[in-house]
C-alpha cells in the first residue's frame, strides 16, 4: 500500500495504556500501513477527557499533518466527539471509520445496572466512581442525544466509514458473549455481542465483517480459536478503502 497519510486506531474503553497486547496487530498492520499508530490512554476516562487527550495527542506527534482515523467501539465516539468539540481538528483529519462503535447506544449499556450489580465491568473500566457515568455516556438515550452536536458526515465532507461486525452463529463466538448476543437478539437485530449493526453503521458501510466484538482488537491473548485471525480481515478491508480514497481526487 502507498500510504499517503498515517493512520491512528483509537481503541474502546477497555484497552488502557498498556499497549501490549497489540504488539501482534500491530506489526501485522505496519507491514503494509508502516505509518500507523495507537491511541494510548489511561483507562477510567469520561468521553470528554478521552476527546481532549486524543486532540492532545494527535498535535503532539502530528502538529498539522493530515491523518486518518479509525476508531473501535467506543474509540470512534471518542473521534466524533474530539471532532464536534475541536472544530480545528476537523482540517487535518481525512476520514474516520469506526468499527463496533454503538453510535445509537447499546442496551448493553442500558441494562448496565441490572446485569453489572458485582461491577465486573467496573473493575474491567477501572473508573471507580466514574465507571457509572462512563457507562451511561454509550446508553441508547445519551447517545440519540449526543448524535445532534456530532454531524461528523458534514465536518469531514462525508468521508466517514464503517465495518460492522456480526455473529453469524453463537457457536462461532466465546462463551462471554452468549450472554449480550441473546440480549440483543431478542430485538431481532444482527449484533456482535455488544453492539447491533444498526446502531454500529454509521457513514457509508465498507464491508459486513462475520466475528464478535472483539475480533478487530484483542486477537491473540483473548481471541475465541474461530476468529484469532479475524482482525486481518477488519485491517484488510479498513487500508483498502484508504487505499482508494487517497487515489482518489475526493480528498
Amino acid at each position: 500500500m502507498r500510504q499517503k497519510y498515517p493512520i491512528m486506531f483509537i481503541p474502546g474503553l477497555i484497552v488502557g495504556h498498556k499497549l501490549y497486547e497489540w504488539a501482534q496487530v500491530v506489526d501485522h498492520v505496519r507491514k503494509t500501513a508502516p505509518l500507523f499508530a495507537v491511541h494510548a490512554r489511561q483507562r477510567g476516562m469520561l468521553l470528554a477527557e478521552r476527546a481532549h487527550h486524543l486532540k492532545e495527542t494527535i498535535k503532539a506527534h502530528y502538529e498539522d499533518e493530515k491523518l486518518h482515523l479509525f476508531g473501535h467501539s467506543a474509540g470512534g465516539i471518542d473521534a466524533r466527539y474530539m471532532l464536534a468539540k475541536y472544530p480545528e481538528m476537523r482540517r487535518q483529519i481525512v476520514s474516520l471509520t469506526t468499527c463496533g462503535t454503538p453510535h445509537l447506544g447499546t442496551k448493553i449499556a442500558d441494562n448496565y445496572f441490572r446485569d453489572f450489580a458485582n461491577s465486573e465491568l467496573d473493575e474491567m473500566l477501572t473508573g471507580g466512581e466514574k465507571a457509572e457515568k462512563i457507562v451511561k455516556e454509550l446508553t441508547t438515550p445519551e447517545m440519540i442525544r449526543l448524535n445532534d452536536e456530532m454531524e461528523t458526515r458534514r465536518h469531514l465532507n462525508n468521508q466517514v466509514f464503517c465495518l460492522p461486525i456480526y455473529i453469524g452463529s453463537i457457536f462461532k463466538t466465546g462463551i462471554s458473549n452468549w450472554s449480550g448476543y441473546r440480549t440483543l437478539c431478542k430485538d431481532g437485530l444482527a449484533n456482535d455481542g455488544t453492539v447491533t449493526v444498526k446502531s454500529q453503521t454509521y457513514g457509508r458501510i465498507i464491508q459486513l465483517i462475520e466475528g464478535d466484538h472483539k475480533c478487530a482488537t484483542l486477537p491473540f491473548r483473548y481471541g475465541w480459536p474461530w476468529q484469532t485471525d479475524k482482525y486481518k480481515e477488519v485491517f484488510a478491508a479498513l487500508l483498502k478503502r484508504i487505499e482508494l480514497l487517497e487515489a482518489s481526487n475526493s480528498i
